[in-house]
Order: C-alpha cells, then sequence, then structure tokens
C-alpha cells in the first residue's frame, strides 16, 4: 500500500514515520509535513530559537580571522603589508618538510 502511495502521489514516507502513523489522518499528516532543512543553519534560524539571545549570531558559512578583520575595516592594510613584504597572503607559499635526525 505505501509503495503504490510513494509511486502515484511522488512523495516518499520514511519507515520512522509510518511506525508513528495510527490513521489515515496521520497519514495524511505525514504527506503534508515539509521536510526537515538540509543544513543546520537552515533549521536553526526557522526554529528562531537563537533571536532573542544578544551573544549569539547565526552565519551561513563559517567565518575566518579574515572576515573579521574585513569587518573591522583592516584587512586591505594587513594585506598591502603582506604583499610589501612578500609573504603570501592567504594560506602559505609552499609546504616545508621537516625532517629530523636522531644521533
Amino acid at each position: 500500500m505505501v509503495k503504490g502511495l510513494a509511486d502515484t502521489t511522488g512523495y516518499r514516507i520514511s519507515d520512522y514515520q509510518l511506525q508513528n502513523v495510527k490513521t489515515w489522518k496521520g497519514l495524511r499528516d505525514s504527506l503534508m509535513q515539509r521536510p526537515a532543512s538540509k543544513k543546520l543553519y537552515k533549521r536553526l534560524r526557522n526554529s528562531k530559537a537563537f533571536a532573542e539571545l544578544p551573544n549569539v549570531s547565526l552565519v551561513a558559512q563559517r567565518v575566518t580571522p579574515i572576515h573579521k578583520e574585513k569587518a573591522v575595516g583592516r584587512w586591505q592594510l594587513i594585506k598591502d603589508e603582506l604583499v610589501d613584504r612578500g609573504l603570501p597572503v592567504t594560506g602559505f607559499r609552499t609546504k616545508v618538510k621537516k625532517s629530523f635526525t636522531v644521533v
């Protein structure tokens, strides 16, 4: 029955959801539920759980030190100094293997 329902409607119900279904209304409600967001950020943003907290901010991507410096307005100065000194702006120029000899 469930496989035929999934074929005709195009909606798939997981086994976990089917365990909780007791009536036809429960089956309909399971079909009408929106799928959960794939990213934790979207789920937390939609839940509004952290919206009231002043010391918590939700961002979609990882915040790097470069992002923090850009937010304050210092990144252009730091980048210019690194270029003037011949240092890499982000990351490393080359990976240096360190070999140790035991005497």
